[in-house]
């Protein structure tokens, strides 16, 4: 069985700390939320109430730091239409389809394809469906970075992504011919 310890320095009033919260370069407002002092009890005082209490206060430093911490993504517009744009090798760079191709994919797609939509977003469109599902599949990119590059939530880019993939390998059969027994041979 290892024992372990912790070391402490003496800082300049005579308290001590732990050697790691003093290795960490942290907020005192951080700080205060990590390592929180709690109350003493005084003997006239319920300890339910205090406890109450102190729960209310974690619960709100809590909620404070969440706010405070959140950050804006300033979302990029009309990138699909960008991409339409690009000749045709920016366009399979990109990709990795021809311009015929994707419109091949995207007729494919649109047969099946019902709009994403949830609670009044916008809703993803076929093409921007195919875009996002062929930049997924064809580059080492995150859903957060698709999210930020089509100027969608990054949720919203995993359902069209995930609908793209399930419409592809619904009709995979008519377009992918496994060789027979015999033409294996």
């Amino acid at each position: 069985m290892t024992r372990v310890t912790t070391t402490t320095t003496k800082m300049a009033e005579g308290s001590s700390r732990p050697e790691w919260q003093e290795l960490c370069d942290i907020s005192s407002f951080s700080r205060d939320i990590m390592f929180p002092v709690l109350p003493q009890l005084r003997a006239e005082l319920e300890p339910v109430p205090l406890l109450q209490e102190y729960t209310e206060q974690v619960v709100s430093l809590a909620a404070m730091s969440a706010i405070s911490i959140r950050e804006s993504h300033p979302k990029q517009q009309g990138f699909s239409s960008h991409l339409q744009e690009k000749d045709n090798l920016d366009f399979f760079r990109n990709l990795r389809v021809t311009k015929d191709t994707f419109q091949l994919i995207l007729g494919i797609v649109e047969e099946a394809y019902q709009p994403i939509s949830n609670r009044g977003t916008v809703p993803v469109s076929p093409q921007e469906c195919v875009q996002m599902g062929l930049w997924y599949l064809g580059n080492k990119a995150t859903y957060r970075e698709i999210a930020e590059l089509f100027g969608f939530s990054e949720s919203a880019v995993f359902n069209a992504v995930q609908v793209f993939i399930k419409i592809i390998c619904s009709v995979g059969n008519r377009y992918i011919k496994w060789p027979t027994h015999n033409e294996a041979k």
